[in-house]
């Protein structure tokens, strides 16, 4: 280069350290008329004048820096040089910062694992940009193995290693001063030890953290100078949510509350563009959560989304020509409407209002549709919502008519005209059904394409290249190995239900057999396999099978535990995301399903007495009814008065009957005395 071209390239560069972008543009051009085909001239004038529009011409600098990089590559074909990641480093590296700010983390770290790889070769700064942007993508994309790694790298590199092999690796200069990135890695470090639940740890660094800053802050209130330190507002206010999270992890969901209203609502975006004040509602709806205030959680969740949205209506609306003008790099991933209506679907979900639920996690799956859990979130939506409208219909035919619809006659001629008896709505599969399930409603029958959905998600991550992948579970962690036991049993048993109430008996047996052949399957779901299984085999015709699988026999003890866990699905507070803990159980069905394990044990005997009713087997059927009056249970279940009743009925014993009914018995205590006198 001429001496004019390198004291315009010096000048150039002073003016963009001293933030003169419009100055610094000048300079440039001058130097694109003498160099008009150099790609980095023509680098640098698309970065200072991305600059001088406050970083609001997102898509043409995007535009710029891919021609630029073709170019380079046109040019090394020509000539025949081989180009390395070195060559067009910087390039590389502002195309992966566009990325990172897109939230398009897999295509930004592609890049920068390229250029961590020839990190010797790079100039200081960079190399240390480069490795903490690869540290923070690990991080929230839940790849902490990675993240530990590149950790551990760090902090030998800048405190522990020897100096003079880091010189070498680096070509680090000995007055480069590391100090100024302690804040950084105690903020790293922390993040790490709270998502693989290092609670310990995590309290030491955060608490590190919280001394420097406070240390950093006071030296510059006393010298009344600028520390040498990496500092913003952001970093106390990530010290603040830290503290909260470890709380939070702990249980301490008070306390976790109090330390979030100490947190300040400044600034209104961080650097990283994310919105402070959703973050704050976030986090309050995901304590009230994990304490069960579910309705109380959907009201903070949505306190989240309008503070979202006017972060957004803040900023000029975006053109779909040029969706990324007009808007700074910091804005443009700061929407997290998606992530938070997911959660707010969630809770609408646990508190009973499963329409509106169905609503949330419908707008979340159409951005994470390769997500598993969010399917399976919609069927139990759609299960939840038929249920209730069920009951809504049999209480208003409860109320249009009296159980007692006509009375004919007088005295020993006089004849009841009861109201029919509405049975459950199993409806014929027919082809309209199919059709139906593409409608996006809150039915069984859409219910029935989301656990297919699911199941299929599932089936893909049985391949070793999937399982561990983020896409899978975006925009949560992604599965582990029990999650995905859980999970897969859980969508079975709902694949099941939906079935059935589709009154298609063969694909419910097809989910049963399934759903009891699954590895470490929890007492519940064997209850549920089971039950399911039993009814499809009836709806099937084979009432003697359906009998031999409710058997006593057939039925292990372990299948009924003495408490049937009912726990909601665990929000974290970090990443506006949960990790779901995978039930068969619905939140908003807490009454139809067994408390304890003897509640399990007269269902399931109550199940096998109509078995042997329908088979004609009614002294078996008896049986079932003393056994369940052996369970110690003191209140008296309807529906053994009701198979009583029948049983006497069909055997002819009518006064028998009317007794049961006057004392509201299913075992006449004459019966039981006789049976005890035999036994004794």
């Amino acid at each position: 280069m001429a001496d004019h071209e390198v004291d315009l390239a010096e000048l150039a560069k002073r003016n963009f350290e001293e933030q003169s972008f419009e100055s610094c543009l000048t300079t440039v051009n001058k130097l694109c008329e003498i160099k008009k085909s150099d790609p980095k001239v023509l680098h640098n004038r698309a970065v200072a004048h991305y600059y001088l529009s406050n970083l609001t011409l997102t898509d043409d600098f995007k535009k710029i820096l891919y021609q630029v990089d073709q170019q380079m590559d046109k040019e090394a074909e020509e000539t025949g040089v081989e180009l390395s990641p070195v060559d067009k480093s910087v390039l590389l590296y502002n195309q992966s910062v566009l990325l990172f700010h897109l939230r398009q983390y897999s295509e930004a770290l592609r890049i920068l694992e390229r250029l961590f790889h020839v990190r010797q070769s790079l100039e200081e700064v960079l190399a240390y940009k480069v490795a903490f942007m690869c540290l923070d993508i690990y991080l929230k994309a839940y790849r902490n193995e990675s993240a530990s790694e590149m950790i551990a790298y760090l902090d030998n590199l800048l405190f522990n290693g020897n100096r003079q092999d880091i010189s070498i690796e680096l070509s680090i200069s000995p007055h480069f001063n590391t100090d100024i990135y302690k804040p950084l890695m105690h903020q790293f470090r922390a993040r790490l030890y709270l998502a693989v639940r290092q609670l310990k740890n995590a309290k030491k660094e955060v608490k590190d953290l919280s001394l420097l800053l406070s240390q950093t802050q006071q030296g510059q209130e006393e010298t009344d100078s600028t520390p040498d330190t990496i500092q913003s507002p952001t970093l106390y206010l990530a010290a603040i949510f830290l503290r909260s999270n470890y709380e939070f992890l702990r249980g301490n969901y008070r306390k976790s509350l109090k330390l979030l209203s100490t947190s300040p609502r400044t600034p209104f975006l961080t650097d990283c563009g994310e919105c402070v004040p959703s973050l704050y509602f976030n986090n309050i709806a995901s304590c009230h959560a994990m304490m069960g205030k579910h309705t109380l959680a959907s009201f903070y969740f949505k306190k989240a989304l309008e503070e979202n949205d006017r972060a957004l209506t803040d900023f000029p609306p975006t053109d779909r020509s040029v969706p990324l003008a007009g808007r700074p790099l910091a804005v443009l991933g700061v929407n997290r409407h998606h992530e938070l209506i997911y959660q707010l679907g969630l809770q609408l979900l646990f508190s009973g209002k499963p329409t509106q639920a169905f609503e949330a996690l419908l707008g979340a799956v159409q951005v994470f549709r390769t997500n598993p859990r969010i399917w399976y979130r919609l069927a139990d939506a759609c299960i939840a919502s038929w249920q209730l409208k069920e009951k809504e219909q049999i209480r208003q035919e409860h109320n249009m008519s009296s159980t007692v619809q006509v009375i004919e006659g007088q005295g020993i001629n006089r004849k009841l005209l009861l109201t029919p008896m509405r049975l459950q709505s199993h409806r014929p599969l027919t082809g309209s059904v199919e059709s139906q399930s593409a409608v996006p409603m809150p039915t069984l029958e859409f219910g029935s394409l989301c656990v297919k959905n699911a199941i299929h998600l599932l089936e893909m991550a049985k391949n070793e290249s999937f399982i561990g992948s983020h896409h899978s579970s975006m925009p949560g962690p992604s599965l582990t190995a029990s999650e995905y036991d859980s999970l897969h049993a859980s969508t079975l048993a709902c694949g099941a239900y939906i079935s059935l109430g589709l009154c298609d008996p063969v694909v419910a047996l097809q989910y049963c057999n399934k759903l009891l052949e699954c590895a470490n399957l929890s007492p519940q779901l064997k209850y549920l396999g089971a039950i399911y299984k039993a009814e499809a085999l009836i709806l099937n015709g084979n009432v003697q099978e359906a009998g031999e699988l409710l058997s006593p026999e057939t039925i292990q003890d372990t299948w009924f535990p003495e408490v049937m866990d009912q726990e909601p699905l665990q929000p974290q507070q970090e990443e506006g995301m949960s990790q779901p803990r995978i039930s068969s159980l619905r939140i908003t069905r807490q009454n139809d399903f067994p408390s304890s394990g003897n509640h399990a044990r007269l269902i399931t005997y109550l199940n096998l007495c109509s078995v042997f009713c329908i088979a004609g087997e009614f002294e078996k059927a008896r049986g079932c009814l003393m056994a369940v009056s052996h369970l110690g249970i003191e209140a008296t279940h309807p529906n053994a008065v009701l198979l009583a009743v029948y049983i006497e009925l069909q055997t002819g014993n009518v006064g028998n009957a009317l007794r049961l009914i006057k004392r509201n018995q299913y075992v006449l205590a004459n019966r039981v005395d006789r049976k005890k006198a035999k036994k004794s």
